[in-house]
């Protein structure tokens, strides 16, 4: 979505878009809105504490030559999730230092200064991004094997020798880099040619671009490979159309959604999903499952006529399925 080509054939159409993280513009504007401190909080319209609470700012950038509006926004239910992934990431640094940091401690070295260069070579080489450590050295005497084999004379002086070594202290968590990350954790920046604050608010805009997901996820059906794999289409016209049908498919499965889940609030008792899973929000995929299971006997007449028969062992709660939907099982046989 967001290249020159895309922005400069949308100039005159209205859009609202997430701004890809990969943007440096992403950065700048982040870290302006954390100086500028200037949030406006959008409280949901509906009280529910597991609602994620929203807060967002608005700039003026330019982007591929066009003047564009950026909503920089945090959630708190973002945050949190990013925070978890966050001590993750620590722990796993954590763990994954204790190896290099004792074979390090096990080398020994002739004189300080080529313990020290170690050192130095070292901290080059391990990238850490959320530990300190601190390094010292210490000189460390030992008893050099004998030249002779057999059984040492009790008046025998055993020689000895002065080598270096590492000694690692306080290895901690960055402290001043983990509060870097988690003033930043919880944004993202949308971005969009609607630069009336007045008409387009900061929750008009946000809710526009959530709103995109009731459409957007099913799209997934079409790329079913169960369904483009078989299909082969040259001619222009013929792909509109089998697009035409496909686009009216998923208005069908996105209408018997809605009208389960709108009646389905009305009711106290939720529906039984295939794996005895009880739901007061299937989705049409779930439905549309529990529909495989009606059968239909199909009667031919001598006369030519057919007889439409839905069998008797429909579940009860398919039945269900049906009239939450607005319809009776009788449409199977109409």
């Amino acid at each position: 979505m967001v290249t020159p080509d895309n922005i400069s054939q949308l100039k005159d159409a209205h859009f609202i878009t997430r701004l890809p993280d990969t943007y440096d513009l992403g950065k700048e504007l982040k870290e302006a809105a954390i100086t500028q401190a200037a949030w406006e909080d959008l409280r949901p319209s509906q009280e529910n504490p597991k609602r994620a609470q929203y807060r967002a700012q608005s700039f003026i950038r330019t982007l591929y030559g066009q003047e564009l509006r950026f909503v920089v926004v945090h959630s708190d239910q973002l945050a949190e999730r990013q925070q978890q992934s966050l001590l993750r990431q620590m722990d796993k640094e954590h763990q994954v230092l204790q190896t290099p940091l004792k074979r390090l401690q096990a080398e020994r070295f002739a004189c300080q200064h080529d313990a020290e260069s170690a050192i130095t070579a070292f901290q080059k080489q391990q990238k850490w991004k959320w530990h300190v450590c601190e390094f010292t050295t210490e000189e460390e005497t030992y008893t050099l094997p004998r030249a002779k084999r057999g059984r040492p004379k009790a008046v025998e002086v055993r020689q000895e020798a002065v080598h270096w070594k590492i000694v690692t202290h306080n290895l901690r968590q960055d402290e001043q880099a983990r509060k870097h990350r988690e003033a930043r954790l919880g944004m993202f920046v949308l971005m969009t040619n609607h630069k009336d604050a007045t008409q387009w608010d900061h929750r008009r805009v946000l809710e526009t671009y959530k709103g995109q997901d009731a459409a957007e996820t099913r799209f997934h059906l079409l790329k079913d490979p169960e369904i483009l794999d078989a299909v082969y289409l040259k001619q222009p016209r013929r792909i509109e159309a089998l697009v035409t049908v496909f686009v009216m498919a998923i208005l069908l499965y996105g209408i018997l959604e809605w009208r389960v889940r709108e009646n389905l609030e009305k009711e106290e008792t939720p529906i039984i999903l295939p794996g005895k899973r009880k739901s007061k929000k299937p989705t049409g995929e779930m439905l549309l499952i529990l529909l495989k299971t009606i059968q239909v006997i199909v009667l031919r007449m001598e006369d030519g006529s057919t007889i439409r028969k839905v069998s008797d062992l429909v579940d009860e709660n398919v039945k269900r399925v049906i009239q939450l939907a607005g319809y009776d099982i009788r449409i199977y046989s109409g």
